[in-house]
């Protein structure tokens, strides 16, 4: 009885070190902004000098970069294993993004050149080009820990006036007062 007590017994402990030795550790990572491009989009993707309404998206395309802040050792001892091989890191966002300003460079739906469409545009991201939301929703996307980047597609709810070039900007504030800032290239809409 005694040897089938120290076998079964034997058998947990090497699980258990055969479970996390997969692992080896967590690593915690610092994420920030490391760059934002802003490019003007049509209907079939490339960067247009003319566009329709219908066809107009502005695209956003926003990097991360990370460092290695800790490499953390845990031993499981008789703790819940069942995780012990997902080996899943933590995830800081550094300087959040606090503002996102889009602009134009010509006054539109009354309001002046060079002072925020935020309210006139609607977001979509690559993983649901066909649901958007507000501006405020890029905001919590770009705030997510588990970015490395993050693409959206911006869309305004009002029509542009036909014969109107424009060059439209991007202004991301981080919560340090770090300034991000990418302009697409002019478009004229017909």
């Amino acid at each position: 009885m005694k040897n089938k007590i120290f076998k079964i017994f034997g058998i947990i402990l090497f699980a258990q070190v055969f479970l996390y030795a997969c692992c080896g550790g967590k690593e915690e990572y610092n994420i920030f902004i490391s760059s934002i491009t802003l490019s003007t989009l049509d209907a079939t993707g490339s960067n247009p000098s003319t566009v329709t309404n219908e066809d107009f998206r502005l695209f956003i395309d926003t990097n991360f970069d990370s460092e290695l802040v800790t490499s953390l050792v845990q031993k499981s001892g008789f703790i819940n294993t069942a995780n012990a091989v997902t080996c899943l890191d933590y995830y800081n966002v550094i300087n959040p993004v606090t503002n996102i300003n889009v602009e134009a460079n010509v006054p539109l739906f009354d309001v002046p050149a060079g002072e925020s469409l935020n309210n006139y545009i609607f977001v979509a991201y690559m993983f649901d080009t066909n649901s958007f939301g507000l501006m405020s929703d890029l905001i919590s996307e770009l705030n997510d820990e588990r970015n490395d980047t993050t693409s959206a597609f911006l869309k305004f709810n009002t029509v542009i006036p036909i014969d109107t070039s424009v060059i439209f900007k991007i202004t991301l504030t981080l919560e340090n007062g770090e300034q991000f800032e990418s302009s697409a290239t002019e478009v004229t809409f017909e």
